[in-house]
């Protein structure tokens, strides 16, 4: 059961990161919503 909260909470934060990454030091831009 502890695995599957784990893969939930890490699915859940790469997909905020993925959405809402904007960040100065990288070039990462966030896709939004429509693709994820």
């Amino acid at each position: 059961m502890l695995l599957i909260i784990a893969f939930v909470v890490a699915q859940l934060a790469s997909t905020l990161i993925a959405v809402y990454a904007d960040w100065g030091f990288t070039n990462i831009i966030g896709c939004g919503w429509g693709l994820a």
